[in-house]
């Protein structure tokens, strides 16, 4: 699925964006940059928000880490984590 590998039980909704779901499960149909942009852009963003637990006012699941704190967004461990207005 793009430079991920989905894991047992997921299927590829997002090959450029390497975003894994449960089968039939929605998926967001968005053109993800090259991975070495998103790593410039990992970059320059403070690592401040935290990556498992709680995510702003809600909690992530398990096996999931925080994406959006502001907007209380988790994600899954192959899934990317897109900007979105809350």
């Amino acid at each position: 699925c793009g430079r991920n590998v989905c894991a047992i039980g997921q299927v590829c909704c997002n090959r450029s964006c390497g975003t894994c779901t449960p089968p039939g499960a929605k998926c967001l149909t968005v053109i993800c940059p090259q991975v070495e942009e998103s790593v410039e852009v990992a970059k320059r963003e403070p690592q401040e928000i935290p990556r498992l637990g709680q995510c702003g006012t809600k909690r992530c699941g398990l096996g999931q880490r925080c994406c959006n704190a502001a907007c209380g967004h988790c994600v899954g461990p192959f899934e990317v984590c897109l900007p979105r207005v809350c």
